[in-house]
C-alpha cells in the first residue's frame, strides 16, 4: 500500500503526462538532446523529475512540426554516429 506522499506524486505524474498528451508536449529524456533543442530555437516547457528515476530530469517542449523535423534529424543524426 503506497502512503500518501507516493500516491500525491504518482497522481502528479499522471496529471503531468495527461496535460502532455493534451496540449500536445513532448517528454525529452536526454539533456545534450534538449540543449541541442533550445539552442535551435525550440521553447523549453517546463522541467520535472524523471518519475521513473528521481536523480534525473526530463525536458518538455511544446510539439510543433517544426520541433518534431529537428528532433528527427538530431536523433537520426545520433544513430548514424554510432
Amino acid at each position: 500500500m503506497k502512503n500518501k506522499r507516493e500516491q500525491m506524486t504518482e497522481d502528479y505524474h499522471l496529471n503531468i503526462a495527461l496535460n502532455a498528451k493534451a496540449y500536445g508536449m513532448k517528454n525529452i529524456y536526454k539533456k545534450s538532446l534538449a540543449i541541442e533543442l533550445i539552442k535551435r530555437g525550440h521553447n523549453l516547457s517546463h522541467t520535472m523529475r524523471n518519475k521513473y528515476n528521481p536523480k534525473y530530469q526530463v525536458w518538455v517542449f511544446s510539439e510543433a512540426p517544426e520541433f518534431i523535423e529537428d528532433l528527427l534529424r538530431l536523433t537520426a543524426k545520433k544513430s548514424e554516429d554510432q
